[in-house]
């Protein structure tokens, strides 16, 4: 394993994230966070970011996705968080008990016309509300 996370960008005028999964990426390559790279168009694109999350503490954990236009969040197969469609800026939770260790964590986004936005955060147990940090996340060499 090695930090950061695998993204995968595509190109087109997407309605909702499952919409990604039938598509080809124009382009992939790593990232150190959820962020949106700073190479990515302005509109009509997708982003599917795939790596694992470092959990230190077992238990319940909140994930967030505030974006424009559509996000989800899936925790191994678990959707987690649903934010699809399209629409301005606005934030979704979900939650999930996890094991204290690594775990698969997968981020799809897509962006429309207009402004774009993604932003992906949790808190569990000892810990405050914060975006996810680069040293948590790991992708598969």
């Amino acid at each position: 394993m090695v930090p950061g996370l695998s993204v995968a960008t595509f190109e087109g005028d997407f309605q909702d994230t499952a919409a990604l999964a039938r598509a080809q990426p124009a382009r992939t390559g790593t990232a150190a966070t959820f962020a949106i790279p700073a190479d990515a168009p302005n509109e009509r694109f997708g982003l599917r970011f795939t790596g694992y999350i470092d959990i230190p503490r077992e238990g319940l954990y909140t994930f967030y996705t505030a974006s424009d236009d559509g996000s989800v969040l899936f925790v191994g197969d678990t959707l987690v968080v649903d934010n699809d469609g399209l629409h301005s800026h606005s934030e979704n939770l979900g939650e999930i008990n996890l094991a204290r260790g690594r775990h698969a964590i997968t981020v799809l986004y897509f962006q429309g016309p207009g402004g774009k936005s993604l932003e992906v955060g949790y808190e569990g147990p000892g810990m405050e509300r914060r975006a996810i940090p680069a040293e948590g996340l790991w992708r598969g060499e």
